[in-house]
Parts: structure tokens; sequence; C-alpha cells
């Protein structure tokens, strides 16, 4: 049946989002409010003074103590205790915010404390900003000044406000100037949707059957594997995005080969389509994304870089369904990835905060509680009840979020793992586990790995006991270390609670 019999649907309109422009950043005015560093061990630490006191002093004294940040692990703990001793006070005030998501684990973060002014200096500002430690780090030995002291001075290198978060600070960069000099659009709430259901996350796969020990193992991975796959791979326009197509049925848009087939193939995104996926050997099979390890003819959802891959492994697409993304590519991006990838090489200690943007492209529009003093509500701090907070919800809107960027980047990654495990086991290698950006493998003798950007050895002679999965045992070591120290500092900090 011709091509011309079907009927072209037409494109889903973008919304009007005059009212939602997406502006550059305003550059922020730079913070100077010194650092006050809380540590586990319930010392306090001055930055301007590099004096060493004990938390009850901190406590005793705060009322008396000039403006400040506030840079800490367990912040709800700490405001438990501050609340304890100033909760009668008439000017003492918090804020705490409060993310409950279904099936997920409650969050709370501390924004601020402090005390009011007196009459007559209502605009003088007062309270303290929190700074999670925990958002930039899991080293529970971190030099708590140190880390402040460079957080600070990236914000006010680089124009932004202060945040009391890592994401808070990272969020800002998806509308930094240096990146995006010009407004945008937001991209439509739909297509976001759409993409967040097949975002490919990180991949993980095991090669091994039950419980081993691996005496030699070599692990190599890709360097800055988002900085390198935003960088490599084209990433639509929010300005163009649009879905084609039967978005909401699977009916037959575009036949493979036709004229209006190729020119959607020239786009960049998300791919509804219906392809006759072969039958592979065992072998082959499982360096193939889960979805495609059943035979036959299927309707499929692919991201368009992962195409040439998956039809040389042998897939072959019948028709598109639907087309969701644009032949416009995104510069923004790419810009920030290799000006992240540059400042990340200087400042290894702010690696997460500059991978954070991209985890903010598939961020869902949710709400929060912020509570405060002087209210009806209770609040559980710390395992702790407060009594009488005010509390109100607010919508966090996220007019930066483009799912589909992200899924691209995270099929990227994982296109390059699974190509570079089919390759060294075509070569004979014993492939042990993909992990996500790296790959673990068992060498034989005088056996040598060809490295090419952006894979690296990232390390040899490794020593790996394995059970059914590798995803925790590989990283047991470093787990242990780090659960335990912070075992250790929540019993101890609860037990000054309890007490």
């Amino acid at each position: 049946m011709s091509e011309h019999k079907y009927r072209e649907p037409k494109y889903a309109e973008l919304p009007d989002t005059s009212s939602r422009t997406v502006k550059p950043l305003a550059s922020a005015q730079s913070c100077t409010l010194p650092l006050m560093a809380i540590y586990p061990d319930r010392t306090v630490v001055s930055e301007l003074t590099g004096q060493v006191t004990t938390f009850e002093h901190y406590c005793e004294h705060l009322p008396q103590i000039q403006r400040h940040l506030v840079i800490t692990y367990s912040s709800e703990t700490w405001l438990w205790l501050l609340n304890e001793r100033w909760a009668s006070d008439p000017r003492w005030t918090w804020q705490v915010m409060v993310q409950h998501r279904p099936n997920a684990k409650m969050r709370q973060h501390v924004s601020y404390y402090g005390f009011r002014p007196h009459r007559g200096k209502r605009k003088v500002p007062f309270t303290n900003m929190v700074i999670d430690a925990g958002s930039f780090t899991n080293d529970m030995d971190t030099d708590l000044i140190d880390l402040g002291v460079k957080v600070r001075s990236f914000c006010n290198e680089h124009g932004l406000r202060m945040r009391g978060s890592a994401p808070g600070i990272a969020n800002q960069l998806l509308r930094h100037p240096l990146f995006y000099p010009d407004p945008r659009r937001c991209v439509p709430r739909f297509v976001n949707n759409t993409a967040r259901k097949h975002l490919p996350g990180p991949f993980y796969e095991s090669y091994t059957n039950g419980v081993q020990r691996i005496e030699a193992a070599t692990y190599i991975d890709q360097e800055a594997a988002y900085h390198f796959a935003a960088l490599e791979t084209p990433l639509p326009n929010a300005n163009s995005i649009r879905a084609a197509g039967f978005e909401r049925g699977e009916g037959v848009y575009a036949r493979a080969g036709g004229e209006l087939y190729e020119r959607e193939m020239r786009k960049h995104g998300l791919l509804h389509v219906e392809a006759i996926v072969p039958h592979f050997s065992a072998k082959r099979e499982r360096f193939l994304p889960r979805t495609m390890r059943e035979p036959g003819k299927r309707k499929l959802w692919l991201w368009t870089n992962e195409i040439p891959y998956l039809e040389k492994m042998g897939l072959r697409i019948l028709h598109l369904i639907s087309v969701w993304g644009t032949d416009e590519i995104d510069t923004g991006m790419k810009r920030y990835a290799q000006w992240a990838r540059g400042i990340s090489r200087a400042n290894p200690h702010l690696k997460a905060l500059l991978l954070m943007p991209y985890g903010a492209l598939g961020r869902r529009p949710d709400k929060i509680k912020l509570h405060s003093p002087h209210g009806g509500d209770d609040l559980l701090l710390a395992g702790q009840w407060i009594e009488g907070t005010r509390s109100h919800s607010v919508r966090v809107k996220t007019y930066t979020a483009n799912a589909l960027q992200l899924g691209l980047i995270q099929a990227h990654v994982r296109t390059l793992s699974l190509d570079m495990a089919q390759q060294l086991s075509a070569k004979g290698e014993e492939v042990i586990s993909v992990y996500a950006d790296g790959i673990f493998i068992r060498l034989g003798e005088d056996r040598q790995i060809p490295m090419f950007a952006p894979w690296r050895l990232k390390e040899d002679s490794l020593e790996l006991h394995l059970n059914d999965s590798l995803r925790v045992p590989v990283r047991a070591a470093v787990r242990r270390d780090y659960m335990a120290a912070q075992v250790a500092a929540t019993d101890y900090i609860e037990g000054t609670v309890n007490v």
C-alpha cells in the first residue's frame, strides 16, 4: 500500500509560553557572609576567627553572633536542639522544607534560622542560611569550612545566588547566560511527561552466576560520561520540540523508506516505532537494552542516538508511530558540558554539583511544604515532634526541564558501554559486568585493552567478591566505610538528643 494514502496527522501545537519564557539568569550579588561549621562531634568552627567551640556555647550565644552561613550535616538535629532552647523567644524563627513523594523517603531541608530584629529594624537581614554539606559530598571527614569557602567562591565567581544545597545552585546553571544568553521556550508538559516514562536510566548488568571470587580484574569507565555525551550527541532545542504522529494511538505515521520517514528520522529525541527484533544468541543478547531481548514484531520506544547501534545488531524498523523531538540542535548544553568538564578537572570537589543540571533536565513538577514557627500544625523533625508550626504548600515549577535531552544523554552512555562490552567479548575477553558508564573485565594473561576517548583505565588488578549482582558488592568497601561513619555520627547525635 503506497504511503500517500496515509493521512499525515497534525503536529501537536506548542502551548503559548509567552508568560513562561525561560529568561537568562540575572547576575546575583556576591555573598560575603562568614561561615560557621557544625561537625557531628558537636564542635563549631568559625571561619573568621578559627575559634573552635562547643555546640552548647554556640546555641547559648546565637543571638549575639553576627549573621552567617551555617554548613553542616544533620541540620534537622541541630535545629531541633536550637528550637528547644529558643522556642519561647518571640523573635525566634526558622524554616524547614519538607518534600514527601509517594513510595519515597520524606526529605527535609533546613533553610534558615535566626532572630527577628526589634521593631523599627524590619528591613535588616537577620536569618542564617543553612548549607547542607551532604548534598555536596559523602565524605564525613571533609573540612566543612574549606568546602563552604569553595562553594561560596564558586557562586560569587559565576554570578549565582548562594543556596543551601547543591541542587539549588546547580539548577541556576540551566539559565546561565554563559550557556543560554537568549530567552527560550519551555518544553511542552505532555512531551516531558512522555519522555520521562521512557528514560533509560543507568544500565547495570552482571554476567556471572552465583557467588565467586575474582582475584584479578580490570575496571574501565567513560571519563566524565555525561559531559562527554552532551558534547557528542545532538540534543533537541526546546524552542522547536514538538510531537508528531499518533501520540495517543498506534497507527502508521511514516513507513520506512518513505520521504516522511526520512525527514522524521533526522530529528533528535524519542521515537515510538513498530520494528522486528531478530533472534539473538544468548551471548549477543546480553549486550542489548532489556527491551530488545524479546524477538519478533514489536512496538518499541527508541532514542534516536541509539538506533545506529541497534540496527547494527539487527533491528529493523517497519514504521514510525510517533516522533517526539526536533531537528534543531541545542547548543547551550554543549557549551555547558565543555565548561563543566574544565571546571570539574580543576575543582574535583564540585564534580557532583556540576553533574546535577543533567538530572534537573528530567525533574518533575512537585510540591513542597514549608514549615515555620507559630501555627497550628505539627512537624516531625529529627525523630522529635515540634508542635505549633505554620505550614503552607508551594508548587515547584520546572521551566528548564527537558527530559528528551536527559534521555539522549543516558542513551548515549548506555550505548557506549554496551558497544564496548560487545567488542571486548568478540575479542575473547570475559566481561564480568556493565556498571552504568563502566565495565569490569577479567583479562587473560598478557592481554591489553586499546583505550580511546572517552574510555580510560580506572583500576587494574581489582579483587572482586561477587554475589548474584555486582551493583552492590563492587562498591561494598567504599559503602561500608561511609555507612559506618554515618551511623556512628547519627547514633552520637541521637544519643545526645535523647539525653
